[in-house]
């Protein structure tokens, strides 16, 4: 180990004087440039991030010479050696070289970001520096896709005789046309001499490196439009080099204000999602997520111009393919509209942090409550109520044995227990609690009426509370939760076309058979109408639209009631897409996730339940195209005529009751007074004496 420690320190050392020799072979200007790209990396470049140095095609292949003397005409590439070596040397990060023409092995993904260092100057044939940056850019591209969140340092190793402004710009205009990347220095040498800097030997005084950047969204004319540059900084030629302001050459270049600029959003028409209301001057856009989208850009101070795209007869994955192709293509920044993030789409556009998430579900009817008298004959099995009837004819059968056969010499039972139809009065009376007029009077009845007494004492108990429930709650109908139970329960099925499209390509034999029974419909929320108006019709639906569809105006106060099957179809996670690389998709992530934290969707749910909506959020629109709900049968008789069995029910049976029990108060005061008048009152002896 101590071995190879060594090696690896004279390894090093050998490379630092190689590197210190090589520099006394530059020109001053060479220098000069060297040292200012090393003091950007070092600088401004993360130092464990990979960096990646492009060349242009053409010239002297420094990555695979060992020559250490520049060759003739070749004082670039021989620069661009000295330049890899002394980044390789003092930094501590992983160095990619990619030529044009050549393959390029870098470990691409999400994860891995590239900053970039593009070399090029104009001995390329017949191109100008635009053309061969341009081309550049491409190959790199076409090899690794350009990310926006690196940084990119462009040198152009061609000294401008004249103002480089016009040529800077283009560049500028290139790059942020093709690929949205912001974070780019762009470095120009600039002198009075129309000479190669690379083989200038004369006197540099007043010679400097020109520093290049473009700030977008820095007014409301400026939004996207590169017509203006700014000199951000410049290198001195002179003694060791130095900037003259010295500031950060890659600066945040977006603010929270945007200076009003407008953005181009593609959406659809999708109520209470993405919807369209009507106006004669300028047309208005309403929803839940249009609500993220409308505070998102309030925050950043942008407006938007929406385009609205229609199915055209297209399947639903057709249609949201086009829709996030608005974005791919340049045609819009943004695509809004019930979009679920999909690893299928990655490769169009880049998408949000989800702010929505949903699931695609069953409605079906709620189970129907029973008939009250069908819930009473329901509380006990068939089995059960014959048990219990031949009970108590076995009973009655019993007492009039024992009444008449096991009579004691001493006593006999009363003639009521002489006769089988006096018995059973005797069984009715003792199962409902009611008294009888006289009590047997020998041992053996007695004992076994004590023990039908203690039997039907506990059935009345069990028999009183279950009646009790089903005049509170009655029982329900068997409850849909699957797939096999709406086949079984014979309801239609409602079907759209921007549903129907998560359930292609399905293997279950269930919505296989079910498509035999299926209803076209308009949309989903045309068979949710269904569902809510006949109570005989299932459907798939946004689990999100439906509940705010259930939260609005429109059905509150309503007593008819869906229900969903258990298991969750698909789920989904509502994203906004992006143009591949646009600058602001950070920006939206970062107030989304705010948004997310500090609960706002729910307190816009809860303001639209309340109808007190907040000032920034976007109103429903369209209600009444969206459920038809006033059409609907009366509640009441879709309900199996049941009704909440409350205490108010029960006012007359306890009016009757108090009127019982002061006629029995009445009664007994009168017997009273009859005993007293007529039984107490002293007997008068008449002795016949005058």
């Amino acid at each position: 180990m101590k071995i190879l420690r060594i090696v690896r320190i004279l390894a090093t050392l050998f490379q630092v004087i190689t590197a210190d020799g090589a520099y006394e072979l530059l020109t001053t200007e060479d220098y000069h440039l060297l040292t200012c790209v090393n003091t950007i990396i070092r600088r401004h470049f993360t130092p464990r991030r990979p960096l990646l140095i492009s060349l242009p095609p053409t010239g002297y292949d420094a990555t695979n010479s060992t020559v250490r003397t520049p060759l003739p005409n070749c004082d670039s590439t021989f620069m661009v050696d000295i330049l890899l070596e002394t980044i390789h040397t003092e930094s501590q990060r992983s160095v990619y070289v990619s030529r044009s023409k050549s393959r390029l092995h870098v470990v691409h993904s999400e994860e891995h970001i590239y900053n970039c260092v593009i070399l090029t100057w104009e001995s390329q044939g017949d191109r100008n520096v635009t053309d061969a940056l341009s081309y550049q850019l491409q190959e790199l591209h076409s090899a690794m896709p350009l990310n926006h969140k690196a940084l990119y340092l462009i040198v152009i190793c061609s000294r401008a005789s004249r103002p480089p402004e016009v040529p800077a710009l283009r560049i500028f205009q290139e790059i942020w046309a093709n690929y949205n990347i912001t974070d780019v220095l762009l470095l120009i040498p600039y002198g009075n001499t129309n000479m190669n800097i690379l083989n200038n030997e004369q006197e540099l005084s007043g010679k400097a490196f020109y520093l290049y950047t473009w700030y977008p969204y820095s007014s409301k004319g400026k939004c996207v439009n590169v017509n203006s540059l700014n000199l951000i900084d410049k290198w001195l030629v002179k003694d060791k080099g130095e900037f003259i302001y010295n500031v950060n050459l890659f600066p945040n270049k977006f603010s929270g204000d945007l200076m009003g600029c407008s953005v181009k959003v593609s959406t659809r028409v999708l109520p209470l999602i993405a919807d369209e209301l009507p106006g004669r001057i300028s047309k208005k856009y309403c929803g839940l997520e249009l609500n993220f989208l409308a505070n998102v850009l309030k925050k950043l101070n942008l407006s938007a111009e929406f385009k609205l795209v229609f199915p055209n007869n297209k399947s639903s994955t057709e249609f949201r393919t086009d829709l996030i192709s608005e974005t791919a293509h340049g045609d819009a920044d943004i695509s809004i509209g019930a979009l679920a993030m999909s690893q299928d789409f990655k490769s169009l556009a880049d998408f949000t942090v989800p702010y929505a998430e949903t699931a695609l579900k069953w409605y079906v009817p709620c189970a129907k409550y029973v008939d009250r008298c069908e819930a009473v004959f329901k509380m006990f099995s068939l089995g059960t109520w014959i048990s219990l009837f031949s009970i108590g004819l076995l009973v009655a059968i019993m007492m009039r044995f024992i009444a008449t056969h096991v009579n004691s010499h001493q006593f006999h039972d009363p003639n009521n227990y002489m006769t089988l139809q006096s018995c059973l009065h005797i069984v009715c009376a003792i199962f409902l609690g009611v008294g009888i007029s006289k009590l047997p009077r020998t041992s053996t009845l007695r004992i076994f009426f004590s023990a039908v007494l203690f039997y039907s004492f506990a059935f009345t108990i069990i028999l009183q509370t279950n009646f009790t429930s089903v005049l509170v709650s009655p029982a329900f109908e068997i409850q849909i939760n699957s797939m096999k139970d709406i086949i079984d329960a014979g309801i239609e099925y409602g079907y759209s076309s921007d549903i129907e499209g998560y359930l292609e390509g399905t293997d279950e034999l269930e919505y296989q058979i079910i498509k035999e029974h299926r209803v076209k419909c308009r949309d989903q929320f045309q068979c949710f109408n269904r569902v809510m108006k006949y109570g005989n019709f299932g459907s798939i639906a946004n689990s999100l639209s439906v509940a705010r569809l259930m939260n609005s105006k429109l059905l509150r106060g309503t007593k008819r009631k869906v229900c969903t099957i258990s298991n969750d179809i698909v789920k989904l996670r509502s994203v906004m897409y992006f143009k591949k690389g646009h600058p602001l998709l950070y920006r939206f992530d970062k107030i989304l996730r705010r948004m997310i934290q500090s609960g706002l969707e729910i307190r816009w749910d809860n303001d639209l339940y309340l109808e007190n909506k907040h000032e920034t959020a976007l109103p429903f629109c369209r209600e009444s195209d969206i459920l038809d709900y006033n059409n609907a049968t009366d509640d009441n008789t879709l309900e199996s005529g049941y009704y909440v069995f409350s205490v108010m029910h029960l006012q007359v049976a306890f009016y009757f009751f108090f009127l019982g029990c002061i006629l029995s108060c009445v009664v007994l005061v009168g017997e009273i007074l009859y005993h007293m008048k007529y039984f107490l009152m002293p007997i008068t002896r008449y002795s016949g004496r005058k």
